[in-house]
């Protein structure tokens, strides 16, 4: 269908794509995980739970998410490393804050959950950071026309 003027360009970039994906491919792991973490945490005690449960499916879904969601093939080891580091301290920092508090095993669950939502977050952000578009930016001077009220 000719749309003329009313015709839209394609995407200069994909982030809402890559969130979609990066957001199905984060829940499976973080179900696995807190099962894990939930079986763990009363025999092994909170930390210990979470350190194991974020260990058992971080090399999954660090593939998963830089070959589906980045659409890299080759993995960067180090870059998912470090952020695993981080998810780890952020959720221990945090767990130990709850038991500083002797906050139930409720409170821990939720403070578990939204410290791994925030290194999630801040590997979304990590991943945004310098990503050139799949679809190239229409030429400057495309663009100067459309802001004139149309081409010419």
């Amino acid at each position: 269908m000719e749309l003329g003027r009313a015709e839209r360009l394609g995407l200069a970039d994909d982030f809402g794509r890559r969130l979609v994906t990066f957001g199905i491919i984060g829940a499976a792991p973080t179900a696995v995980s807190l099962l894990i973490f939930l079986a763990l945490a009363p025999s092994l005690g909170a930390i210990p739970a979470n350190l194991v449960a974020l260990g058992a499916t971080f090399a999954a879904n660090a593939w998963a998410d830089a070959r589906f969601t980045a659409h890299r093939r080759r993995f960067n080891w180090g870059r998912a490393t470090a952020m695993l580091a981080g998810a780890a301290a952020l959720s221990t920092a945090s767990l130990g804050v709850t038991m500083a508090l002797d906050a139930g095993p409720t409170v821990q669950l939720v403070v578990v959950l939204g410290s791994w939502l925030a290194a999630s977050l801040a590997r979304a952000a990590q991943q945004q950071r310098g990503r050139r578009p799949l679809i190239p930016a229409p030429p400057s001077s495309a663009s100067s026309t459309w802001s004139r009220g149309g081409p010419t």
